[in-house]
């Protein structure tokens, strides 16, 4: 059971029963299993990745006995010019060989680099596949948010219009000026921006979601209100961070990539060193003639063979030249990655610490502007607040339900790189978001 089935295998019970419970509505689980069956790229990097693990079984092979059967019949006509005469013969017969190599270093160091291409091909599988939950789980919140997006945006431009309405009605009797009409359609057609803006988000984001399944969707599970905030555990940045050198998959890759190259630079160095093959070969032939038939002979040989190159051209010292660069280059290409996975775990580390701090602060935020907003309205009934003021609060409420919305989608792609950079993430982690999202009738449809 290759490396994909494992890990399919510790979710897809849970898909089952999500699909009874978000029986309106598609959930997050039900989306991951059917890109994981869809996705090019996921089959891609499988195929490539099991084509790279026959390196070592084609490697061990030329360490391995080499046993051949050869067979063949061959047929002279000879003419002899003193009496002008020709002699015809006919030869067939078979042979056996079985080499074994005893001492070749090359092909022990070639093994040695093909067993790490193959632990590297496992973890660069392991690596897409991880990267397929991040791309799930972005596509699938981003239209979460473009949905969200999308309702506050139609919500802000009906509020914009009913001002509209009412401060055109106090305009016709002469209650307000025409500026305040001016105010109020410039607000409306604002909203109105921003709703088309939202709208053609959402077509995009139910395309890219599209695009990992093949299938198109009209309606997902919402995530719930009371969805958990919670910082990263364990609370200590620099340990974090040690996490990502340590268990980091590309940085795995790369160390995989150095190990062969070490091996490669051995390999080439070795080049100079003799060879030992142990050799054993039987061999039967028959000829047939004019003044002879049947002559049979057997042959049958035990031996070993020495091959010492002496000199090659340089291809040796060249070679090994070669080989030390590329070391050196995988070397460097380490630590620059190294550096920059720890610098990318700190920045997402603080941004998820950051990310539960400004969502309490958005939602606060938000019952703020919801209070200013009441009280600009009423002020504006009773002539102390005028249009203009009322038409800011109504903007800044509708932007603060845009950040508090915003921030919890942001907290939980965040949460999921930030796992994902670590080496971490997991379909267990898709199953403990899926607990959160709840079917609703009042999803947005995609027309």
């Amino acid at each position: 059971m290759s490396i994909r089935q494992n890990q399919l295998l510790i979710f897809f019970g849970c898909v089952l029963f999500c699909s009874f419970v978000s029986a309106q509505s598609t959930d997050l689980l039900v989306i991951y299993e059917k890109a994981v069956s869809y996705d090019a790229q996921l089959a891609k990097v499988g195929a490539a990745s099991q084509a790279q693990e026959q390196l070592t079984p084609k490697s061990r092979a030329r360490l391995l006995p080499n046993l051949s059967l050869q067979a063949n019949t061959t047929k002279q006509r000879l003419h002899i010019l003193d009496n002008n005469s020709n002699e015809e013969f006919n030869t067939h017969g078979y042979s056996v060989a079985l080499t074994q190599p005893i001492f070749n270093v090359e092909k022990w160091f070639d093994l040695q680099a093909a067993n790490a291409l193959g632990q590297q091909a496992k973890v660069t599988l392991s690596a897409e596949q991880q990267n397929l939950m991040s791309r799930v789980a972005n596509a699938y919140f981003n239209v979460l948010r473009a949905q969200e997006n999308l309702m506050t945006a139609s919500a802000e431009e009906k509020a914009f219009q009913s001002s509209l309405e009412q401060i055109e009605q106090r305009f016709e009797v002469g209650l307000t000026a025409i500026t305040d009409v001016y105010d109020a359609r410039a607000g409306r057609d604002s909203a109105k921006v921003l709703r088309i803006q939202a709208e053609t988000a959402l077509s995009i984001s139910y395309a890219d979601l599209e695009l990992l399944t093949g299938e198109e969707y009209h309606s997902l599970a919402i995530l719930k209100e009371e969805f958990p905030l919670t910082s990263p555990t364990p609370n200590i940045m620099d340990s974090w961070v040690e996490r990502a050198i340590q268990q980091n998959l590309r940085i795995k890759t790369i160390e995989f990539n150095k190990k062969a190259a070490e091996a490669r630079l051995r390999k080439a160095r070795s080049g100079h060193l003799p060879t030992i093959d142990a050799i054993a070969s039987y061999s039967h032939e028959v000829n047939h003639g004019v003044n002879f038939i049947g002559e049979k002979t057997d042959r049958y040989i035990v031996g070993l063979e020495l091959s010492v190159p002496i000199f090659q051209g340089g291809l040796v010292a060249a070679s090994s030249r070669e080989a030390a660069f590329l070391l050196e280059e995988t070397t460097h290409e380490l630590a620059q990655v190294k550096r920059e996975i720890a610098r990318d775990t700190k920045r997402l580390y603080q941004l998820v610490e950051t990310d539960v701090y400004r969502i309490n602060a958005a939602k606060q935020a938000l019952q703020s502007r919801q209070s200013a907003l009441d009280a600009s309205e009423i002020g504006y009934e009773v002539g102390s607040r005028n249009v203009v003021d009322v038409l800011q609060s109504k903007s800044e409420y509708f932007k603060a339900k845009r950040d508090y919305l915003n921030a919890r989608f942001d907290y939980i792609i965040n949460s999921l790189e930030l796992k994902q950079l670590v080496g971490i993430l997991s379909p267990d982690d898709l199953v403990a978001l899926n607990q959160w999202l709840a079917s609703s009738s009042n999803s947005s449809v995609k027309d």
